[in-house]
């Protein structure tokens, strides 16, 4: 099977040429799907920017509570990472965007987010920045608690 993409008129006009070459060779079958939307740089740059914001605020939060607990900044994410779900853990070890957007798209079940459209990869970038929101909560809940 020959799967190929039509971005212009004139590639449509020469499949379509390509497609009567089989006239004696009659019934064929094709299938024909609405291509996805290509995201633009600018939304490939405002994700990077949310993930990277989201992994300093947890910085911060993790560097206030060990401050106030008098631990490094590692022995707050140790104790923090006990009281996480295992994959909130993963990315309160990431330091950079890039490892925890490989997290990302395991815990969302996403093989690559380069094939993603428009509309799915605003979806999956909704989805994280949501799914750091609750990491920030609950590291902000154990603050409270921890300092209690």
């Amino acid at each position: 099977m020959k799967t190929r993409t039509i971005e212009t008129v004139e590639q449509l006009e020469k499949f379509s040429k390509d497609v009567m070459v089989f006239r004696d060779y009659l019934p064929i079958y094709t299938t024909i799907s609405q291509g996805k939307e290509k995201r633009g740089e600018g939304a490939n740059s405002r994700y990077w920017a949310m993930l990277q914001e989201s992994l300093e605020i947890i910085s911060s939060e993790v560097n206030d509570l060990a401050e106030t607990l008098g631990y490094t900044p590692i022995e707050a994410r140790r104790v923090i990472a006990h009281l996480l779900p295992w994959e909130d853990s993963l990315i309160l070890a990431c330091r950079k965007s890039e490892p925890a957007h490989e997290v990302m798209k395991m815990v969302f079940d996403i093989p690559t987010s380069t094939r993603l459209g428009t509309k799915e990869f605003a979806g999956f970038g909704d989805k994280i920045d949501e799914k750091m929101a609750k990491i920030v909560g609950a590291i902000r809940a154990i603050c409270r608690k921890e300092i209690r």
